[in-house]
Order: C-alpha cells, then sequence, then structure tokens
C-alpha cells in the first residue's frame, strides 16, 4: 500500500499503453484516472479504456478493452489447402500445403502482424506449381518406356544403354513431388571387349560370338593334324585381354 494515500503507476497492459500526459508519472491521488490508448494491433472494443485510484490505494480491476484487429483471410492457392488452427487475428500463424503432385513455391505459412496503424498477413499466398523433372538425358542410352515431352509427378521411365555400353545405376526411376528422380540418373558406360581369340590352325567350339565381353567363356580346340598347347577355355578379363592366354596350335599328331 503507498504511504501517500494513493496508488502508485498502474499496471502495464499488453494491449493499450497510458496516454502520453500519465506516463512521466509514478504517483497518483485517490480518485484520479488515468487514460488508455489501444496500441498498435489493437482496436477499442469497450467505451471506457480508463482506470481509476480507489479508496484502497488500487487500481480498477484490469478490463481487455482493447481487442486484437484481424487480418481477415489469408487466401488460399490453386491446387492447395489452407491449415487454421485457431484465428484470423493479431499475432495468429496460418499453414499452406499442395495437393498431391504438386510443389508448393514460396513460404508454407503466414502470420498476421503488426503493418503501420494496420495488420496484415507476411508474406504472399504461395503458389502449387504442378511437379515436373527434367528430361533424363543419358549419353549412349535411350529410354524405352515412359518417353514424354514432359515428366510429371510420379511418372516412371526405363532406361537402357545403345550396344557395346552397360548401364551403371538404375535403368528404372520415377519422378518426385519436389520435381527431382528418385534415383540418380543412370550413365551408360563403353563395355569392357577382349579381341577375336584368333589361334592359328585352331577354331572356337563354344562361346563364339561378334563381340566379347568381360566374363565371356570361349573353348577353343585345334584342326586335325595340330595339337594344343595352353589352355582350351580362356575367360575375358575386365581389362580387355584373356586369360589364361590364348593357346596355340602346333603341327604334329592329333591328340
Amino acid at each position: 500500500m503507498h504511504s501517500g494515500g494513493g496508488c502508485l503507476s498502474p499496471p502495464r497492459l499488453h494491449f493499450a499503453e497510458l496516454a502520453d500526459e500519465y506516463k512521466e508519472k509514478n504517483s497518483f491521488p485517490l480518485g484520479s484516472t488515468v487514460k488508455y490508448i489501444c496500441r498498435p494491433g489493437y482496436t477499442r472494443q469497450l467505451p471506457k479504456i480508463s482506470q481509476t485510484c480507489l479508496q484502497n490505494q488500487k487500481w480498477t480491476e484490469v478490463e481487455e478493452f482493447c481487442k486484437k484487429k484481424s487480418c481477415g483471410h489469408p487466401g488460399e492457392p490453386d491446387n492447395g489447402r489452407l491449415h487454421v488452427s485457431g484465428d484470423f487475428l493479431l499475432g495468429a500463424t496460418v499453414n499452406f500445403t499442395c495437393d498431391e503432385g504438386h510443389r508448393l513455391i514460396g513460404h508454407s505459412s503466414r502470420r498476421c502482424v503488426i503493418s503501420g496503424k494496420k495488420v496484415e498477413w507476411s508474406g504472399a499466398v504461395p503458389f502449387c506449381d504442378h511437379a515436373h523433372c527434367p528430361p533424363p538425358h543419358v549419353e549412349n542410352g535411350r529410354i524405352v518406356f515412359g518417353k514424354s515431352d514432359t515428366y510429371k509427378y510420379s511418372q516412371q521411365v526405363t532406361i537402357v544403354c545403345s550396344v557395346g555400353y552397360k548401364i551403371s545405376g538404375s535403368r528404372e526411376i520415377q519422378c518426385q513431388v519436389d520435381g527431382t528422380w528418385d534415383q540418380p540418373i543412370p550413365t551408360c558406360e563403353q563395355e569392357t571387349r577382349c579381341p577375336h581369340p584368333h589361334v592359328v590352325n585352331g577354331r572356337i567350339i563354344a562361346g563364339e560370338s561378334d563381340t566379347y565381353t568381360y566374363n565371356q567363356i570361349v573353348t577353343i580346340d585345334c584342326t586335325v593334324g595340330h595339337k594344343i598347347s595352353g589352355s582350351r577355355e580362356i575367360h575375358c578379363q575386365a581389362d580387355g585381354t584373356w586369360e589364361p592366354p590364348l593357346p596355340t596350335c602346333q603341327q604334329g599328331k592329333y591328340i
């Protein structure tokens, strides 16, 4: 209780502030009244916006005589939705999401904030764009399934490599909602090839092919009147050589 027969400074209010003529005072006589002004972002909701120093040296009970201003409806994006957890008043936050197959461009939320003497929503209503992925160009490869001028969300393509090249990565990729492929775009790497296993006075009896690639197996035998020296079965290696080395066919008694 104040010993001078009056009240101390009135309580600070979050929704209103003292009028200028009362801000510098720190004691108030009994029966005196102070006036308030609504803070920015608030507007008067009761005709009386004041407090009085009572005989018990306390201020009258505080009434919330200023209410928050409304920012109004924040808008809603095409192909998207507005999510509201409360109201549209000062301090409120709303969130936005996009429908499946669309990606959000802009901020996913807006807040009701003070702007000068008014309140308004921060930022702008976001945009929900159709999700598109860039064309999956693969050098020395081609799309055999799902080829299109544009690639939309959930679209799947299958990629194969040209003859003489092998695929590295997943041959099937799918367009995601964020405009990226779910797997790295594969690459086509040149296959390891071994030279044609030509043996003088010999012939291939198993595994003959136009090209010979890694891990391919060839079996060689000699013509009549020649005997083999070395291994009859050779394997194409990763470095493009045959292992064991090519055999030779030497003239002699046929075995």
